[in-house]
């Protein structure tokens, strides 16, 4: 979900649910101060009984007759703090969008990995281990992924275009599940980062471990879901 987001309207969404809280209310009465007490000449009301407003000392009041030459536009003022506000939010809502992002990727990879950790069990109940190595164990399992397909330069992985890809590989006394996430972009070297699963008896639970090498998934405690880290 969030890693098809654009950031314009992630932003847009930070700053509705900013207005909307009390800290939001407070910020914008504030700024609506300084906008009417930026420098232009205004008053209120234009007719008779004029007042001065609070907080503005500087406003011309013109009592009894209606103010002529009013200025258009935006001032200076006005214009700066609305870029600071912008970068205010920006500053805050962007390290949030990146985590957003990070842990959906992460959730489509233990989403992929759960389906062929499944898929796995159902195949070693049925047949057992392979009989001799296989870098490619993929199309023996009972499951799909339509948008993933083999690549050339990552020998028995299927990838998508988005840079993420599985493999299932298989020996006499094992199977091993690699869900792993590259930059869609650059395909070499190791990958941002990765989860692994290995089986060395068909009635054992899966070990699980996760690497990352040019990321930082550390941080969404999978060890708290049994996983435990390993070397890039």
């Amino acid at each position: 979900m969030f890693q098809d987001l654009p950031l314009g309207l992630f932003v847009f969404f930070v700053v509705v649910f900013w207005l909307f809280t009390v800290q939001g209310l407070l910020s914008f009465f504030f700024v609506k101060i300084l906008i009417d007490c930026g420098g232009r000449t205004r008053m209120y009301p234009l007719y008779k009984n004029a007042y001065k407003r609070p907080f503005c000392s500087n406003i011309k009041v013109l009592k009894g007759e209606k103010m002529k030459n009013t200025k258009s536009g935006f001032t200076l003022i006005e214009l700066l703090v609305v870029v600071l506000i912008i970068g205010i939010l920006s500053s805050v809502a962007l390290p949030q969008y990146t985590k957003a992002v990070e842990k959906a990727r992460l959730t489509e990879l233990q989403t992929n990995q759960t389906s062929l950790e499944k898929a796995a069990d159902i195949y070693l109940l049925a047949n057992g281990f392979p009989s001799a190595n296989n870098t490619d164990l993929l199309d023996s399992l009972d499951v799909s992924f339509p948008d993933f397909s083999n690549t050339t330069s990552l020998v028995g992985w299927h990838c998508n275009s988005k840079g993420t890809c599985i493999s299932v590989t298989g020996g006499t006394n094992y199977v091993d599940i690699s869900v792993a996430k590259w930059p869609k972009d650059d395909m070499t070297g190791a990958p941002n980062y990765a989860l692994y699963s290995r089986k060395e008896s068909v009635s054992a639970p899966w070990t699980r471990t996760y690497s990352s090498c040019r990321g930082d998934i550390s941080k969404f405690g999978l060890e708290a879901f049994g996983y435990t880290a390993e070397a890039c």
